[in-house]
Formats: C-alpha cells, sequence, structure tokens
C-alpha cells in the first residue's frame, strides 16, 4: 500500500485526494510489483477478504482513471 503525509495542507483538497487515487494503477501494483502474490487489487482498502466482518462491498473505491485523475 501507499501512504502520505495527510497533515500537509495540500491534502485538505478532496479534489486532489481522488485524483490521486484515480491515478493509481491497482492491477499493475498487483502484477508488476507484488507479482501476483496478492488476492486482487486493494480497490476497496488493504484488508485481506479473509476478515468475513469486513464488508468492502460499503467502501467506494476508485479504479485506474486518467480522465479522472486530470
Amino acid at each position: 500500500f501507499l501512504t502520505f503525509n495527510y497533515q500537509s495542507d495540500l491534502f485538505k483538497n478532496k479534489n486532489l485526494r481522488k485524483a490521486i487515487s484515480f491515478a493509481i494503477d491497482r492491477d499493475k501494483i498487483l502484477n508488476y510489483i507484488l507479482k501476483g502474490e496478492g488476492i486482487q487489487p486493494g480497490f476497496f482498502g488493504i484488508t485481506p477478504p479473509a476478515f468475513p466482518e469486513y464488508k468492502i462491498e460499503g467502501i467506494k473505491g476508485y479504479k485506474l482513471n486518467k480522465d479522472s485523475a486530470r
């Protein structure tokens, strides 16, 4: 997973945070960095599906969308 220092005033801008999320190619991270060592791209967070109480359907994730990132 990636982390950012959200204490900066720069990250108070919700649209900037959304743009960063839209710009991340999670499929490439899974395939090329993790070399397939994951279950699926982290569209809904980093918690694995082994936790039955973690309902990923309730989390709005962002998939790669270069137009929205712009």
